[in-house]
């Protein structure tokens, strides 16, 4: 899929807000796009989109947050929101400036990309779903339930 998902007003309860530059993509600077994406970050997310709201934060905003959502859809990497908050939560608590997220994944954080693989960082993600969700419940099957 090379979109972003559109669950028109659903959006999942679990939501990971994933930064671009220097997370998703091996580049150390700033603005350019011709860096590569990191390795397993596009199909890391792609499995997590199955279970969670997948929102690219990034300083990019603009002509450049244009272009790097693009370039993100070019790529083939699932997710839902670029640098706003579901739909859903702006509706309950009104518009913030902070993307709200249960995981926030940047390279200065944490879960940095530069110190751990996209499957360590998957893995970790999941296992924090499980604990607070069933692990057999995927956005699908929450969908079809919703829209039954």
């Amino acid at each position: 899929m090379n979109e972003m998902i559109n669950y028109g007003n659903y959006c999942p309860r679990f939501k990971i807000a994933v930064d671009f530059d220097s997370t998703l993509t091996e580049y150390e600077g700033y603005p350019g796009l011709d860096a590569p994406l990191r390795k397993n970050a596009k199909e890391a997310l792609n499995r997590l989109a199955k279970h969670a709201c997948i929102l690219i934060w990034t300083c990019r905003d603009g002509e450049m947050g244009k272009e790097a959502c693009k370039w993100l859809r070019e790529q083939g990497v699932i997710f839902m929101h670029f640098n706003e908050n579901c739909s859903i939560a702006e509706c309950k608590y009104g518009y913030a400036r902070k993307i709200g997220a249960d995981i926030y994944i940047d390279d200065k954080g944490l879960f940095s990309p530069k110190d751990l693989d996209w499957l360590e960082i998957e893995n970790l993600c999941m296992a924090r779903i499980q604990k607070f969700y069933h692990p057999e419940t995927t956005i699908q099957t929450t969908l079809q339930a919703v829209f039954a």
